[in-house]
């Protein structure tokens, strides 16, 4: 789309850290462009709310993009983050679960069922409601977060969805394979629904070039979305509410259209263009996507940006980009962003998606962990869980009446 002192380990720790920082008290015991905006789909958590809010009142789910690179010498994207971030001036931004082992040198290993757990609590104290997987092959190693966080024993307190690239479809002949793993993930306990129980599903990554060679045209990739449409049904369930990632909205107006899908969003609205930018510039870009898909009558799900800042991947290129270094690359990125800017921008998506003209009432978050890309909410060595902090305040502001796990 990574020797000196270990970072603090352990669940209980690392919760007693989260709490703290958010002010927690622990328990003693530890389109269719048809569809109109007065029968918008609201998106509803993985948790119930409180008993005493009303339709109008009650929050948005908000979901973050997890890219679950952070297993180190398990496979090369573990192994190029590693040296993305190995360079001390980005080691502010890594993982808490991270090991500084020298001055250039770093062992990112967070891939266990523990540290899954842990993840889990932090993200359901502020305010997660469900993380979007970026979606890879069952056996690549950039599938671990999925299937670790299936096997974690407190999967249901956070609920997941799927943000699936179209390279992982299949293709115009062999798609079976994928739409029946889609169709399984979908059946999963604490996978996440609308309100009227349609699984949600992101699909973005779909330049139209890989449309026509890959898929024969945007006529057969519809045919392989209804049958994963119709296959879930089949399955029991209502029709996957599905919602396209892209940040240019002429063209994702005639995707939705012609795919069949219900919303649109973004992965990022960074686009490489500005130099030394300000977070507040990057917020703005992300608030002008949203009143753009709104003035073109799309259905809505706000994207809210954490942060973009490349560098870390321009110094020490991941291989997949095929990237060289390039000093003017280094002058784009925005700066990371103070708490109160970022709460206020959380703030700002969460309130866009309690407006009647935002179908989807669901927030996506970029990211829960692209730490090398400049964007997360996790805690990290630097700034510990003030971007928790601020996104529980930011729940806090948007919906008061939420009661937050």
């Amino acid at each position: 789309m990574r020797r000196g002192l270990p970072a603090p380990s352990g669940a209980t720790l690392g919760l007693l850290m989260l709490v703290s920082t958010l002010g927690l008290v622990l328990p003693v015991a530890m389109p269719n462009l048809a569809r109109a905006a007065d029968t918008a789909t609201q998106i509803k958590s993985n948790e119930p709310r409180a008993a005493a809010e009303s339709p109008t009142e009650s929050c948005p789910a908000l979901g973050a993009i997890r890219w679950d690179a952070w297993f180190g010498a398990k496979g090369v994207p573990g192994m190029a983050v590693e040296k993305s971030l190995g360079p001390s001036r980005w080691h502010d931004r890594l993982p808490t679960c991270a090991e500084i082992v020298g001055p250039d040198s770093v062992r990112i290993a967070c891939d266990s069922v523990e540290q899954m757990a842990l993840e889990i609590d932090q993200a359901a104290a502020a305010g997660v409601d469900f993380w979007a997987f970026a979606a890879y092959a069952d056996s690549d190693p950039m599938s671990l977060g999925l299937r670790t966080y299936l096997r974690a024993p407190n999967r249901k307190k956070i609920g997941f969805a799927m943000l699936t690239g179209l390279d992982t479809w299949g293709d115009k002949r062999n798609h079976s394979d994928a739409v029946a793993r889609y169709v399984r993930l979908a059946r999963e306990p604490g996978y996440q629904r609308t309100a009227d129980g349609r699984p949600l599903i992101f699909v973005g990554f779909a330049p139209e070039t890989m449309i026509e060679t890959r898929f024969g045209g945007r006529a057969s990739l519809r045919a392989i979305f209804d049958e994963f449409r119709a296959r879930v049904r089949q399955d029991g369930s209502a029709t996957p509410y599905m919602i396209l990632l892209e940040r240019d909205v002429a063209r994702g107006a005639g995707l939705l259209q012609d795919l069949g899908l219900d919303a649109i969003s973004a992965y990022t609205v960074a686009d490489g263009t500005v130099r030394e930018g300000s977070y507040l510039q990057l917020a703005q870009l992300a608030e002008g996507f949203w009143a753009r898909v709104a003035d073109a009558g799309l259905p809505l799900v706000p994207l809210a940006m954490t942060g973009w800042d490349r560098r870390p991947r321009v110094m020490n290129p991941v291989p997949w980009e095929g990237g060289r270094y390039s000093e003017e690359q280094m002058l784009r990125f925005f700066a990371q962003p103070t708490p109160t800017e970022l709460q206020a921008h959380l703030t700002a998506a969460l309130k866009r998606a309690q407006t009647p003209a935002v179908a989807s009432r669901a927030v996506l978050v970029y990211a829960w962990n692209e730490f090398d890309e400049g964007g997360w909410l996790a805690p990290t060595r630097g700034g510990g869980s003030t971007r928790l902090g601020a996104l529980r305040q930011s729940e806090l502001a948007a919906c008061p009446l939420r009661q937050l796990r």
